[in-house]
Formats: structure tokens, C-alpha cells, sequence
């Protein structure tokens, strides 16, 4: 039992502290777990896995507007969405598209959502540019965080992966 529920639990644990210590803006684990545990996840609920990290670290850091929260959430799950959409093509340029094609998911969903819900821009085209361009510099940290956290995430996997195969060849290799 353990050793299936593990990875999500040390996933949700990096969503967690990522969140939790101090980092550069938008540099966090939960884009590349989140696509870790899409591509790599054995289990139908690994769609959770950014839903309680986020939830679990949102205790501690607060609360934020309704919309725009349900904005952030909700821009995780396309990013699992993104990670499903590969699972069969597991490679790294694709790991790599996959990661940079999240950070643009989030950063679209999230800045649209805090110009529409939010009070910091004028609501009108004017406004919604604003809101982009101001975004730009965080937009470089989350591109960081996101590939270096799905290429951390990816590599336990896949280093995990090549060792439970080593460990059966070896049994098999024994028992012949």
C-alpha cells in the first residue's frame, strides 16, 4: 500500500515546501509534478495530486479571491491535461514542449482571470494588456521553475523506472 501511494504523497510534499520556503516568485513544483504525476501516475486520482498540494499550502499562505483561485486550480488541471494527452509519448522534447506549453496555460488562465475578477486593471482591452505585460517578468520564473521541477520530477521517475527493471531482470536472471 505504501509504495503505491508514495510517489503522489512525495509529490504533494514537493508541491508543499516548494510553495512554502522562500523562492523566487512563480518558481514552484506544482506544474511539474503536476505533469509528472500525469504522465508517470498509476492511479486515477493522481488528478489530486496539485488539487491538495495546492490546497494544503493555500492553509498556510492564505486564501485569495474565489474566481481567480478557482482560475489557478483549475489551470493545473489542464496542465494534467496536457501530461495525459503524452503519456504514450514519453520523451524528452516532448517533456520539454510539455512544460513550456503549462507555463503559457498558466500564465493566459491566471492573468486573464486576475484581469476579469480582479480590481488591479481597468476592465477593457487596455486593461488586459496591462495585466499581461506586467506579467512578463514572473513569466520567467515560472518557465524556470516549471522545467526544473518536471525535469526533477520526470528524473526520479524514470531513474525509479530503470531500477525496478534492473531488480527483475536480476531476479530473472537468478532464477533461471
Amino acid at each position: 500500500m505504501l509504495k503505491k501511494i508514495l510517489p503522489s504523497v512525495a509529490l504533494i510534499a514537493l508541491i508543499i515546501v516548494s510553495r512554502l520556503l522562500p523562492h523566487p516568485a512563480n518558481f514552484a513544483a506544482v506544474t511539474g509534478a503536476t505533469l509528472a504525476g500525469a504522465l508517470y501516475g498509476t492511479h486515477r486520482s493522481r488528478w489530486l495530486i496539485p488539487m491538495l498540494g495546492m490546497l494544503l499550502s493555500d492553509l498556510v499562505i492564505g486564501f485569495y479571491h474565489p474566481a481567480i483561485m478557482v482560475s489557478v486550480y483549475g489551470s493545473f488541471l489542464v496542465v494534467y491535461g496536457i501530461g495525459l494527452a503524452l503519456r504514450k509519448e514519453k520523451t524528452v522534447l516532448n517533456g520539454i514542449g510539455a512544460a513550456l506549453a503549462s507555463s503559457i496555460v498558466f500564465f493566459v488562465i491566471t492573468n486573464g482571470s486576475v484581469w476579469l475578477f480582479g480590481s488591479l486593471y481597468p476592465h477593457t482591452l487596455s486593461g488586459l494588456e496591462s495585466a499581461y505585460v506586467l506579467a512578463i517578468p514572473f513569466f520567467k520564473s515560472t518557465v524556470a521553475g516549471d522545467l526544473f521541477y518536471f525535469a526533477l520530477c520526470a528524473g526520479v521517475f524514470e531513474l525509479t523506472r530503470a531500477a525496478n527493471l534492473r531488480a527483475t531482470e536480476k531476479v530473472y536472471t537468478y532464477t533461471a
